[in-house]
């Protein structure tokens, strides 16, 4: 089954105040009524239903509904793991002679074992946690931006 078991949802989700309108730590606490609960991201279209994951080089994890593709959120990435993924879009790419930047590069994170199922999204502990909605896996975890730098 791909449905998520009850856990804390984002109910009142705040305005975002990171980069190009994403989440940081600062808002994702905000919205987390017990810290000892992981906060699910979910789509308001499909509740509790899997989702997609795409990291971008610009840092940013953009969260879709895997159902109907509706856009949910964006979601700042910390540093250290920002300059462990781009050389991954880099290599994804496999055009040697590609001048694009890696910003218009994007990974799609799948679950090795089911790849075309979509993921759970969890964010506890300044993590965004993204397990396989089909096994449960842990497919990856990211460090979350811990706030916006005003420039």
């Amino acid at each position: 089954m791909d449905e998520l078991p009850p856990t804390s949802l984002i109910d009142n989700p705040t305005q975002p105040t990171g980069p190009r309108n994403s989440w940081t730590c600062k808002d994702l606490d905000a919205m987390q009524a017990d810290p000892d609960i992981a906060l699910m991201v979910t789509s308001h279209c499909h509740p509790r239903k899997p989702v997609i994951a795409r990291y971008f080089g610009d840092g940013m994890l953009e969260v879709e509904c895997k159902h109907c593709h509706a856009f949910i959120t964006r979601i700042a990435i910390a540093h250290d793991d920002i300059a462990e993924l781009n050389p991954k879009l880099e290599l994804r790419c496999g055009d040697p002679d590609c001048k694009d930047p890696v910003e218009d590069h994007d990974l799609i994170f799948r679950c090795k074992l089911h790849l075309k199922a979509g993921l759970f999204l969890a964010y506890h502990n300044k993590l965004a946690v993204l397990m396989c909605c089909k096994c449960k896996q842990l497919v990856y975890e990211l460090n979350v931006k811990e706030a916006s730098v005003q420039a």
